[in-house]
């Protein structure tokens, strides 16, 4: 079942999103762990945002083909997806696990924390339901899974190979890390029938100019969806660009 949403009242919710790791993050971690021999996980949280209680009274209406007594409606326990809170609850839910499991949260980063035991150290990164871990002990890890399974459904937990569309290559053993996302790039070339281009260095041809009149008219119907393309694409490469190819950056 989604809720409306959109049929909520403002003073039903105040934050309504899940913070999320800092690429430049993601990779000092992966450094971290190459550097200090730590064991690199990953794990997704299924169903996130209907995970946690609603924390405020909301009444809902019976959804099309259920009906409620007359003069009846019902209270909301849970988040459920529509909810326009509903991935602040889940986040909420999450910091306060782990924080109270032990865990410190990176000041300068609020969706990294690291536990300390003796001489074992775990750390989580979370992007939303994505969880990159690094940790030196793997007893310390399993106590810390346990727990988590009791307040969370957990899926995909493995040696980490892929995250955020990143491929990562680990080697503990030989203390290597190498980040790449080539299946992410011919995905994106594919989409945009691009797989059989020829490489060049500049994506324009030098000495090109563009000027007002060469820009699309906004207000065309038929340019909508072809807008909407263009900033799908540079989003795309932007992503790409602060993940691991900073050089496309300087394409002019």
């Amino acid at each position: 079942m989604v809720l409306r949403g959109d049929l909520q009242f403002d003073h039903e919710f105040k934050d309504t999103y899940s913070p999320t790791a800092r690429v430049t993050s993601t990779r000092t971690l992966i450094a971290i762990a190459t550097q200090q021999g730590l064991s690199l996980r990953s794990f997704d949280v299924e169903a996130a945002f209907v995970s946690a209680d609603v924390d405020c009274e909301i009444y809902i209406q019976a959804p099309p083909g259920h009906s409620f007594p007359p003069g009846k409606v019902a209270r909301l326990q849970r988040s459920l997806y529509g909810l326009r809170q509903a991935s602040a609850l889940y986040w909420n839910k999450m910091q306060t696990f782990l924080t109270s499991y032990g865990f410190e949260q990176v000041t300068d980063e609020g969706t990294l924390f690291c536990l300390r035991s003796g001489d074992d150290v775990l750390y989580v990164s979370m992007y939303v339901d994505d969880a990159l871990v690094a940790f030196s002990s793997d007893r310390m890890y399993q106590r810390f899974l346990t727990a988590l399974r009791k307040e969370f459904t957990l899926s995909s937990e493995g040696p980490v190979r892929d995250y955020l569309g990143i491929a990562i290559h680990y080697d503990v053993e030989r203390g290597t890390s190498f980040l790449e996302q080539s299946k992410y790039v011919r995905d994106l070339l594919a989409k945009y029938n691009m797989s059989n281009c020829s490489p060049v260095d500049t994506p324009v041809a030098p000495g090109t100019y563009f000027t007002g009149e060469d820009c699309c008219n906004r207000a065309d119907p038929a340019m909508k969806e072809a807008i909407k393309d263009y900033q799908s694409l540079v989003g795309a490469l932007l992503w790409l660009s602060i993940s691991t190819r900073p050089d496309i950056s300087f394409a002019t």
